[in-house]
């Protein structure tokens, strides 16, 4: 039976991906969406997951919506599992579509699926949490140089600390068994930080520069697996070209990231409008979302909760606590929108696909995005490959931009200092005080 064709449609969050996805499935032949979302996939939750409304459900069937429980986990290799499952579901079920639709902006859910799942064990919360304590500082700093100069001497030292006393036990060993008196010279290597002997510097040298997420991970399998570390390749398996099919893979971009950051803000002010605050307070205090878990943790949510439980709210600190709970809101979104870009950057399977917005519009005009990427779907392999070039010009802006954006201002739009809009959502809010159920 022939494989359909796989189209990944990453993009920043409030770029229009929903949008462009939805034009596309209305080929009767390509109508299946999957969600790469790890907040959409939980049940319950709604307006901060931003899921797909009633209607936009009758237009194509997206899978991978509202499936976890809210005490689940739903990691990478959860998500990588379900969505092949639904792949070969679809195949099986309906052999005439040609092509499936992969929408949405988690990186390392996009990743996983994509590339395979990395040669490497599994890590513990301690290993984790000491990763996370290693690098902290220098995150914190933006200080890169200095976190991976630190590392590559504090685990190349132990190594070396290792290799002295693995000889050093050797030597003694062959001294003492030896029946003739001899002397013995003991000669040990060590290894300079950096080596590139040396496997763990070996692949902190290889990362780009600021990739702290990966950085991490290689602390975590180095703490997880101490000596045995070189045995891990890290290599990827089981690429979806490994399992035999035909991806595309397409990054909207923003042609105007300034104006692309206030549609970000507007999108969190609407979110509030609709009622986000008696979401989450409803929610928590119905046991719908798990205290530590990827809900309660997800931008929107998070400072949902944090606003919602803050000491002593009254009327005269209402606005001005709800001001900055919403500066941290949209501060929380757009931030997580740059990081998008830069890792969608550095992968060189996604070609940037250019996305510009009308003024005053939240979703900008949509089908030119939509026609380029369904004519990239329907050209030949090789076609589509020696394409990739074309584009690298809008990847190239996105980046040069990330300097003007130093000098962003945000501004509320409809949430204003003593709006009706401003009061009817603070008011959302009181409904669920401290001295509520969320106690």
């Amino acid at each position: 039976m022939a494989k359909p064709q796989i189209c990944i449609i990453a993009g920043p969050t409030a770029v229009g991906k929903s949008k462009v996805a939805l034009e596309l499935a209305l080929n009767p032949t390509a109508r299946h969406i999957i969600s790469v979302d790890s907040v959409q996939a939980y049940k319950h939750v709604q307006i901060g997951a931003n899921k797909p409304s009633v209607e936009e459900l009758k237009i194509a069937p997206q899978h991978l919506v509202s499936i976890i429980d809210a005490h689940e986990t739903y990691t990478a290799a959860d998500f990588r599992s379900k969505a092949l499952q639904v792949i070969e579901d679809i195949t099986a079920n309906e052999p005439t579509q040609s092509r499936i639709w992969v929408v949405g902006g988690t990186m390392m859910y996009i990743d996983w699926f994509l590339h395979g799942f990395p040669d490497a064990p599994a890590t513990s919360d301690a290993a984790i949490a000491e990763a996370n304590q290693l690098i902290g500082t220098y995150k914190e700093e933006g200080d890169w140089e200095g976190a991976t100069k630190f590392l590559k001497e504090k685990f190349c030292q132990e190594n070396d600390n290792r290799s002295a006393a693995a000889a050093a036990a050797a030597a003694a060993t062959t001294t003492s068994t030896t029946t003739t008196t001899t002397t013995t010279t003991t000669t040990t290597t060590t290894t300079n930080p950096g080596d590139s002997n040396d496997a763990f510097a070996q692949r902190i040298n290889k990362l780009a520069s600021n990739d702290w997420y990966r950085l991490r991970r290689i602390i975590e399998i180095k703490v997880s697996c101490g000596e045995t570390f070189d045995v891990f390749s890290n290599e990827r398996k089981n690429s979806l070209a490994d399992l035999g099919y035909d991806v595309r893979c397409f990054f909207l971009c923003p042609t105007d990231r300034r104006k692309h950051s206030h549609i970000i803000d507007l999108r969190c002010e609407q979110m509030l409008m609709k009622g986000l605050l008696r979401e989450t307070g409803t929610l928590i205090s119905e046991d719908k979302i798990a205290e530590e878990g990827q809900v309660s943790k997800a931008i929107g949510y998070r400072q949902a909760l944090q606003y919602l439980r803050r000491p002593d709210p009254s009327p005269e600190t209402d606005e001005s606590a709800f001001s900055s709970f919403l500066h941290d809101f949209t501060g929380a979104t757009r931030r997580y929108a740059k990081k998008q870009m830069q890792w969608f950057r550095k992968d060189e399977k996604f070609i940037f696909i250019p996305v510009s917005f009308d003024d005053g519009e939240c979703n900008g005009d949509m089908i030119p995005p939509a026609t380029q990427i369904l004519t990239l779907c329907e050209q030949p392999r090789d076609k589509y490959e020696a394409s990739v070039t074309e584009y690298e010009k809008f990847k190239k802006q996105n980046e040069e931009q990330a300097s003007e954006m130093r000098t962003f201002v945000s501004r509320p739009q409809h949430l204003l200092q003593g709006s009706e809009a401003l009061m009817k959502v603070i008011a959302e809010g009181n409904e669920f005080s401290p001295k509520s159920s969320l106690d």
